[in-house]
C-alpha cells in the first residue's frame, strides 16, 4: 500500500509538475508575445521621440523672430534718430546764418552811427542800408541813382536777402529819413 501511495503521490506531483511546466510555458509566451507587442508600440511611438527636437527647433525659430522683431523696431527707431539729427543739423546751420546776418547788421549799424558823428548827416546810402540792416536784411544792392533824389527825397529801390531768401522793394524818403517802405519776397512774384 505503501507503495502504491507513493506512485499515486508521484503520479500526482507528475501531473502538478506538467501543469506548471505548462504554466510556464504559457507565462513565456506570454511574455513573448508582450515583448512583441511591445515591440510594436515602440515603433509606433517613435516618431513621438521627435517631439523633443521638434519643441527645441520651434523655440529657435521664436527667438530669432523675437530677434527680427527687435532688429525691426531698432531700424526703425535708428531711421527717426537719423533724421532727428539730420534736421537738427539743417536747424543749427540756418541758426549759424541768421547770427552771422544779425553780426553784419550790427556791424553795419555801428558804422552808420559812426558815419553820423561829428554833427555831419549820413549819406542817403548809410540811411537806406542801416534801416534795411535793422529789419534783418543782408547783401543789400541798391538799385536807384542816389544822386538823381532832391532834398533827399524820393524812392530807392533796393534788392536784399533775410534769412536766406531774396527779397525786392523800395524805401521812400522824405528829408533824409526812411518814412515807408514796401517789401516782397522775390518767390512771390511769381503766380
Amino acid at each position: 500500500m505503501k507503495r502504491a501511495r507513493l506512485v499515486g503521490i508521484m503520479d500526482r506531483m507528475e501531473l502538478v509538475l506538467i501543469a506548471i511546466g505548462a504554466l510556464g510555458l504559457l507565462g513565456l509566451m506570454g511574455v513573448l508575445l508582450l515583448a512583441k507587442r511591445l515591440g510594436g508600440l515602440q515603433g509606433l511611438l517613435s516618431p513621438l521621440d521627435r517631439l523633443d527636437e521638434i519643441e527645441r527647433r520651434l523655440g529657435d525659430l521664436s527667438a530669432e523672430f523675437d530677434r527680427k522683431e527687435l532688429n525691426t523696431l531698432l531700424q526703425v527707431k535708428m531711421t527717426e534718430v537719423t533724421e532727428a539729427n539730420r534736421r537738427l543739423l539743417h536747424s543749427v546751420g540756418e541758426l549759424r546764418l541768421e547770427v552771422q546776418e544779425i553780426k553784419d547788421a550790427t556791424a553795419q549799424r555801428g558804422g552808420a552811427l559812426r558815419g553820423g558823428e561829428g554833427g555831419e548827416s549820413p549819406s542817403l546810402d548809410v540811411i537806406v542800408r542801416s534801416h534795411l540792416a535793422s529789419n534783418g536784411f543782408t547783401e543789400v544792392q541798391l538799385l536807384s541813382d542816389l544822386a538823381s533824389l532832391h532834398d533827399q527825397t524820393g524812392r530807392v529801390v533796393f534788392e536784399a536777402r533775410r534769412a536766406g531768401v531774396m527779397h525786392k522793394g523800395h524805401v521812400n524818403l522824405l528829408e533824409g529819413r526812411v518814412v515807408d517802405e514796401n517789401v516782397r519776397a522775390a518767390y512771390s512774384a511769381f503766380p
